[in-house]
């Protein structure tokens, strides 16, 4: 099951480096079924914590089991081709580090530039 999720509406944090849109499959799935896709669906997709054939099954969507390991594997390779832009991973650093909730000191955030623009050496990060 999938732990994580990123919301990227301008597509500046990660890059989806194969796209297979499973969820579209699903929804294509249920359109052959007869159901028609609403923006309710969008919601169901995005909040609710289902593995694909539980969601398919909230929708009322059905499919034969090799179709659900195909809208599957498509899904994984999906995941699997998502990378962090190069200086996400810096950023995100100094967003948690260089702000008020942070308990490291502020000597770390000039060092790395809380504006965003420096880079943690591994010494700041594993400290």
């Amino acid at each position: 099951m999938t732990k994580t999720a990123i919301f990227d509406a301008f597509a500046t944090v990660v890059r989806i480096g194969r796209r297979t849109n499973p969820y579209r499959q699903l929804l294509r799935e249920g359109i052959k079924q007869g159901r028609r896709p609403h923006s309710g669906h969008a919601h169901v997709i995005m909040t609710l914590n289902l593995e694909l054939h539980e969601l398919a099954e909230h929708l009322g969507i059905r499919f034969s089991e090799p179709r659900r390991v195909e809208i599957e594997s498509a899904l994984q390779v999906e995941l699997n081709s998502i990378e962090a832009y190069p200086n996400v991973i810096s950023q995100a650093w100094t967003l948690m580090h260089c702000y008020p909730f942070s308990n490291k000191p502020d000597a770390i955030c000039q060092t790395t530039g809380a504006s965003g623009q420096g880079h943690p050496t591994s010494s700041q990060l594993d400290g």
